[in-house]
């Protein structure tokens, strides 16, 4: 992993090919009511998916965009390039609506429904790995 800091942007952890093929951004909980910095999140997301994608071996590559303990994850296809979920357009470049992106981050990691969409997506990572021999 390729971890990367900025106080205004939070953290982002990039993985490569030789180890866990995985995104991950975190950032402070309080972050989360403002849609600008939402925007810029999934904005920042879906730059390093496209970074990504190209070059990774297995057909799904997932990420996982946090506010806190509130998530978004991110699943991209490696054949088609789509990724879900859909980028919204909604929002000009300098103007952003009321609830942009406001439902985006509907997982909470400490809920059962939290704990399942990780095992899930572990699990799958895990045996995409196994099946390529990545790891």
């Amino acid at each position: 992993m390729h971890p990367t800091t900025n106080s205004s942007t939070g953290c982002s952890l990039r993985g490569t090919l030789s180890s866990f093929p995985m995104l991950l951004m975190v950032r402070e909980q309080r972050d989360i009511a403002h849609g600008a910095i939402r925007k810029y999140a999934d904005t920042h997301m879906r730059r390093l998916f496209n970074d990504m994608l190209e070059i990774c071996p297995l057909p799904i590559l997932y990420g996982i965009s946090a506010f806190g303990t509130k998530l978004c994850v991110y699943k991209g296809d490696t054949a088609t390039f789509d990724i879900e979920p859909p980028k919204d357009l909604s929002a000009a470049e300098f103007s952003i609506p009321r609830g942009y992106l406001e439902n985006q981050w509907s997982v909470e990691l400490l809920s059962q429904e939290g704990f399942e969409e990780m095992k899930s997506i572990a699990i799958g990572v895990q045996q995409a790995c196994s099946d390529w021999q990545i790891v």
